[in-house]
């Protein structure tokens, strides 16, 4: 059953992942119903149903678990990003995305970005030149706070243990 939707779900999601990188800083709070369009029509077609409820499109691919954590991720880039990943931690013989595939997808990010950084430090302590680095990275977003605040907070992939 996986096979059968796994790649129609992992174009809508370069696709999406591609669409959405001029955000990929941004923090930005997930909803279900800015999953798009394409993700609601591939879960009409995998469900052979003629609608769905917005809370009902995720759980076509996904576990409980799953759909958490991915609805957790700092904005749409990351979630298309991190399910991607997934779709290719997850095995042929399972009919949905699990939380394991999820949570492997997250550490591999984690771990590519030991290789260049220290994720202990804080980034209150970081320059300016490594503030600017570890944005490059994904590893720090910026996030508004009120109508003219803005503040640098860390991604969660590369905070949050719980993810991993």
């Amino acid at each position: 059953m996986f096979g059968k939707w796994a790649k129609d779900l992992n174009s809508i999601a370069q696709e999406q992942k591609l669409e959405k990188a001029s955000n990929k800083n941004w923090y930005n709070e997930l909803r279900e119903d800015g999953l798009g369009q394409q993700l609601y029509q591939l879960a009409l077609q995998v469900r052979g149903v003629q609608s769905l409820e917005t809370g009902e499109v995720l759980p076509t691919f996904c576990t409980n678990e799953a759909q958490q954590l991915l609805m957790s991720m700092p904005n749409y880039y990351w979630f298309w990003h991190v399910l991607q990943d997934a779709i290719f931690r997850e095995g042929d013989e399972s009919d949905r995305i699990g939380i394991q595939a999820v949570q492997r997808a997250v550490h591999e990010l984690r771990c590519s970005a030991t290789y260049a950084v220290d994720l202990k430090r804080r980034v209150e302590d970081l320059s300016a030149t490594e503030a600017c680095m570890w944005m490059a990275l994904g590893i720090v977003l910026v996030k508004t706070e009120g109508h003219n605040t803005t503040v640098l907070v860390r991604n969660p992939i590369y905070r949050a243990p719980a993810m991993v």
